[in-house]
């Protein structure tokens, strides 16, 4: 009868051992692993996220927001490509809370695809407000269309100016585009008028001196 006790007191605790929750695996099947797993409770602050797929991650597509409870990012500097794995920093002193990772890759075939799943620091509080699979860049989530790794801003195209539209440079005088016109003739001043009839006055008083010296040199010579 004692050893009856023992043994079911023993079963009992092995199948409350086994009924301890274990984090969710992710729905994507495309992604095998996770680290922090999907629904995970840590206790400890992550500085990581870290995804492993079935195939080698392109780097040029790849792509992984964390996004807190309020939707900004908590992720740092350039993603890390290595192989299948991708790993992206998370910023320090994060808060206590629900986190939400959203991530894009590409398959097997080359399309773009991707996920989300939540984990938590601390206690989490699950949600779906992301969708958990997505493949095709008409089903990817707007906030991973940037291809900024750290953005999660919808990116904006740069506008053009058609040649129609580009101002027409001006032409000067002289014929050359865009430089100011400039006169060769030069244009009379207010002292001009001034400086031509003194100069008519000297001219006349020189000729009335040589004038009145030939007089007196003719005088003499009659004289003698």
């Amino acid at each position: 009868m004692l050893w009856t006790r023992i043994v079911a007191g023993v079963g009992a605790a092995l199948m409350m051992a086994l009924a301890v929750p274990t984090p969710a695996a992710a729905v994507d099947d495309y992604l095998v692993a996770s680290e922090p797993a999907a629904r995970q409770e840590l206790k400890a602050e992550p500085g990581w996220v870290t995804l492993a797929f079935r195939t080698k991650a392109n780097a040029k597509l790849a792509k992984i927001l964390v996004l807190d409870a309020d939707g900004r990012n908590v992720t740092s500097g350039a993603l890390i490509v290595e192989g299948t794995n991708v790993t992206t920093q998370l910023a320090f002193d994060l808060p206590k809370g629900t986190y939400t990772v959203m991530y894009r890759t590409s398959g097997a075939d080359g399309r773009v695809r991707g996920g989300s799943f939540q984990f938590a620091y601390g206690k989490g509080t699950w949600s779906q407000s992301q969708k958990e699979v997505w493949i095709g860049e008409e089903e990817q989530p707007p906030v991973l269309a940037n291809p900024d790794p750290n953005a999660t801003s919808t990116p904006t195209a740069t506008p053009t100016t058609s040649a129609s539209e580009m101002p027409t440079p001006s032409t000067g005088g002289s014929g050359t585009p865009g430089g100011p016109s400039f006169s060769t003739t030069p244009e009379p001043t207010g002292s001009g008028d001034g400086s031509v009839a003194v100069g008519w006055f000297v001219a006349g008083g020189v000729l009335l001196l040589g004038a009145a010296g030939a007089g007196v040199w003719l005088a003499r010579r009659r004289r003698s």
